[in-house]
């Protein structure tokens, strides 16, 4: 985990001497909440903000020169103060890192009492926020280049009255989260040359290794999928000259004498790199497709997270990651072929771009054969369809069980994380149906593919309560705004976590 950026401090008066004071402003209440500030500052602040229209909106940051207690005074606005919730007070953090970060700010102090902001899951909201804004992708960039990138070093909660007594719990939680998010957009943001499946597999090994032997590793290759029957995996893996690799990661988190605890599986595609294969992609089209293995960073940034806190799951927790590139070559799988997943259904490829789907055939169909899981959760960039039916941010929610489906969406407004659920309509089932196989991978209609391929997903989960979450949209950005940067987003990580560690059916 990193070092902790963000700390708690008790001071005994408003205010103490800092480099940069960030406030955080409802709308409509300017004048009353710049009351502790001495009356010349308050005015000036006034003045700027009347100048400027500033008036607490969400999204609306003002800067004003201090030079007094505190060099700068930044304020974030938080919109109406009935309306502000977690995600919101996020997200003004986010925003206001950046502007800092812009100013080559070191150090920011934020007072949440004063704010209004000192519960226990506003200090996780701060904290996720700073951290969150405060990171950029810069691996590839030369030394010259690095130097230009400049972040924030630290945030300080002051309190003037009583600490919330979670506070620390709270932060390290954050912190954590933090972590585990960023850790997936990095692996998303790494080009294909640098990221392979065996990077994927070596990053579950680390996992592994850094939570002391509390979460297990295991990596199928080509010999042990055979084994199994993962044919349709297999076939998307053959055309590339990397090898696949099937990746299984486990956190028991027993207690000797507890209740036995449910079994709960997440699935992310993995795509290290996705042509379209034989049914190439056009070029525009590809020239994101690093992201393809957006779900896979997701199940390794949960794990991640879960090595690094103290705390075990309300589950018996499983990830799989099926590892592989999708690639045109003499080995690559054809239009027309047929191939059997593990649970031995029959699968005509009629695309070959299609390809997402077959991988997280074999893997549900493992996970039912294998592992048992009483919920599953499959999270994959898996059609331009629900991209054209939600847009860029919102990702397509399905589900077989009523009260997980529920329970997975009030996770994921708690967490700010938007979803929606779209219908497995069960008569689009038929456009799936084969002459030559049990099914084929896409519809024979040109209409509502996001519903037929989570349809598709459905034939191969059997016992298991199970949700899928199409993140084609919302797992990698053009541009970045508040606590999402531009390139990969860890969408729907925090939304797992939550209800893993937080919620119960």
């Amino acid at each position: 985990m990193p070092m902790k950026s963000v700390a708690v401090k008790k001071h005994a008066v408003f205010p103490q001497k800092g480099e940069t004071l960030l406030t955080l402003i409802t709308e409509g209440n300017l004048v009353s909440q710049l009351s502790i500030f001495p009356s010349d500052v308050a005015a000036g602040i006034l003045a700027k903000a009347k100048k400027r229209d500033f008036q607490g909106k969400t999204n609306e940051i003002l800067t004003y020169e201090w030079h007094g207690a505190y060099d700068t005074v930044i304020l974030a606005g938080l919109g109406r103060k009935k309306n502000v919730t977690r995600r919101i007070v996020r997200e003004a953090i986010a925003e206001a890192t950046r502007v800092a970060a812009s100013q080559k700010v070191q150090s920011m102090t934020l007072y949440p009492d004063l704010a209004g902001v000192a519960s226990e899951g506003y200090i996780r909201a701060l904290t996720l926020g700073f951290r969150l804004a405060n990171h950029a992708f810069i691996k590839y960039k030369s030394e010259k280049e690095r130097r230009k990138t400049h972040l924030v070093s630290t945030l300080e909660l002051a309190f003037t009255g009583a600490l919330p007594p979670r506070a620390e719990m709270e932060i390290e939680m954050a912190e954590a989260m933090a972590g585990g998010v960023i850790m997936a957009r990095d692996l998303v943001n790494d080009p294909s040359s640098h990221a392979h499946p065996e990077t994927l597999a070596d990053e579950a090994r680390a996992i592994a290794a850094r939570s002391g032997g509390r979460i297990q590793v295991e990596i199928l290759g080509e010999p042990e999928l055979k084994k199994i029957g993962a044919g349709a995996f297999l076939a998307v893996a053959q055309g590339s000259e990397r090898p696949a690799r099937f990746i299984i990661l486990h956190l028991a988190g027993k207690t000797p004498g507890a209740k036995k605890k449910p079994v709960f599986c997440f699935i992310g595609k993995s795509i290290t790199f996705d042509s379209g294969g034989l049914s190439l992609k056009p070029a525009a089209h590809m020239e994101d497709m690093k992201t393809d293995m957006a779900g896979g960073a997701a199940v390794l940034g949960a794990f991640s997270i879960l090595a690094a806190l103290d705390r075990d799951p309300l589950y018996d927790m499983w990830g799989i990651l099926p590892a592989c590139e999708n690639m045109p070559s003499g080995r690559a799988m054809r239009p027309g072929d047929v191939v059997t997943a593990v649970n031995g259904r029959t699968i005509e490829i009629l695309n070959t771009d299609a390809e997402g789907r077959l991988a997280l055939a074999d893997a549900l169909s493992y996970a039912e054969k294998f592992i048992k899981p009483d919920y599953i959760i499959d999270m994959a960039t898996l059609t331009g369809a629900c991209m054209v039916a939600l847009g860029n941010d919102i990702a397509g929610v399905f589900g077989n069980n009523r009260s997980f489906t529920d329970a997975f969406m009030e996770s994921a407004r708690d967490q700010g994380e938007d979803a929606w659920e779209l219908p497995l309509h069960e008569p689009y089932a038929s456009l799936l149906k084969s002459k030559v196989a049990d099914l084929k991978n896409i519809s024979s209609s040109s209409y509502g593919g996001a519903l037929t391929a989570a349809l598709f997903l459905k034939e191969f989960v059997s016992k298991s309560k199970w949700i899928h979450v199409d993140i084609a949209g919302p797992s990698y950005r053009k541009e970045g705004k508040g606590s999402v940067p531009s390139g990969g987003t860890g969408f729907g990580l925090l939304t797992v976590i939550n209800y893993v560690l937080d919620k119960s059916v």
